[in-house]
């Protein structure tokens, strides 16, 4: 499952259960990944559209980079994951 996770017990229930682990470690990782990924993108995104726009803080700004975040974080996982399982 996981290039980190490997058993050497033939234990079949115990091979199920050491999956299950390899791939929630996994998951978390990528989740952690992805997390970080949108609030750097929510920085930059909110500075280019105050550039953009010239508005100060407000529900305005807040909402179009929430916006751009939004996009650009569904870009990435759609690629993330597209070439991950390929």
């Amino acid at each position: 499952m996981g290039w980190y996770c490997t058993s050497s017990n033939s234990n079949r229930l115990n091979q199920i259960f050491t999956n299950a682990k390899c791939f929630i470690l996994l998951f978390f990782n990528i989740i952690a990944a992805l997390t970080a990924t949108q609030c750097v993108t929510y920085d930059h995104a909110k500075r280019f559209w105050m550039q953009i726009t010239g508005w100060g803080e407000g529900i305005k700004l807040h909402l179009g980079a929430s916006l751009i975040t939004g996009f650009v974080f569904k870009i990435n996982i759609f690629f993330f994951f597209t070439f991950l399982f390929i």
